[in-house]
């Protein structure tokens, strides 16, 4: 061994008995999740190569795997990142639980339940749910995939062509439909949570299942008043009665007329023409009596195409 390698060596070891003593617990000093965190940076740090994760560089990693990218919502229920894969490289988004929250049983079970409904359903316009994982300090997350930008803030920076709003609502149907032929109500259908995918610009899925519940549910059995937005909400959601499809498709029709309400000024013929069958769109869909609305999504979608071609002609 040369002189270099020697003293290579001999630091090595005066490291390791640092360590050494930091994640054990011979003096009782530091607690059991300091020891677990120094851990998880020290194994991480020695997997790539000698990169330091952690607080002093300002990122953040989940469960050894997710690199956090960026803060995407923080709020008292929920706190929601985009994430990338340690290994893979590939976006994908985390939902957790507020660490003030991580004891509040009522805020993870929530979010457990969430996770099921969101396991049980694959289909094209309704956002992946990957997977349920259990963080260092054992707060349940949401493994998602990673969408685009959503509705909202396509239509607060500008006007929404034609094509893509008749393109965004026919998606969204197609994944009402998918969700409710699976027995659950969404309860939440908002621009919010129409989201782009991210691969296929013109492709668009339905996500957040925080509010989701069985049809017949109401948000009692969550034990928590109605979260949703209001302004998109059927009069029996907001009443805390029990929800069917129904309520959902009168949200529908409420998200409808307010896309027609921000395509003014109609200063197209396509515009003005997409601005009129949405309200007719509306109209149909936006009854306080359920047994007036139309009797399923599927049935939404060829009222959808006839609003636009009776207002096209």
């Amino acid at each position: 061994m040369s002189d270099a390698e020697d003293s290579a060596a001999r630091r090595i070891a005066d490291c390791f008995a640092s360590l050494w003593h930091l994640v054990r617990p011979i003096d009782g000093s530091g607690t059991d999740e300091f020891r677990r965190m120094a851990r998880i940076q020290i194994i991480n740090a020695l997997e790539r190569g000698g990169e330091f994760v952690g607080s002093q560089t300002g990122v953040q990693l989940f469960a050894g795997t997710f690199y956090s990218e960026a803060v995407i919502w923080s709020g008292q229920m929920s706190e929601v990142h985009l994430v990338r894969h340690r290994d893979l490289g590939n976006l994908q988004v985390l939902k957790t639980v507020p660490k003030a929250r991580a004891r509040d049983q009522m805020i993870v079970e929530r979010l457990i339940v969430e996770a099921k409904i969101g396991v049980a359903l694959r289909h094209a316009h309704l956002v992946e749910t990957t997977m349920l994982l259990r963080l260092e300090d054992g707060r349940p997350a949401l493994i998602l995939e990673s969408c685009g930008k959503s509705l909202a803030d396509q239509l607060a920076h500008g006007v929404v062509e034609s094509g893509e709003i008749v393109t965004a609502l026919m998606h969204l149907l197609e994944g009402l439909s998918a969700l409710h032929r699976a027995g659950y109500v969404h309860g939440d259908v908002a621009a919010e949570n129409l989201l782009s995918a991210l691969d296929l610009a013109e492709q668009w899925k339905l996500g957040d299942f925080g509010l989701t519940l069985p049809v017949g549910g109401s948000c009692a059995v969550k034990d928590v008043a109605y979260q949703g937005r209001p302004h998109y909400a059927s009069p029996e959601q907001k009443a805390g009665l029990q929800l069917t499809p129904l309520s959902d498709l009168y949200s529908v029709g409420m998200l409808a007329g307010h896309i027609a309400r921000s395509c003014v000024p109609a200063c197209t013929r396509d515009q003005l023409i997409a601005s009129r069958a949405l309200q007719a769109f509306e109209a149909i869909l936006v009854q306080e009596d359920q047994g007036k609305r139309p009797a399923d999504a599927h049935t939404c979608l060829a009222i959808l195409k006839d609003c636009f071609r009776s207002c096209a002609n």
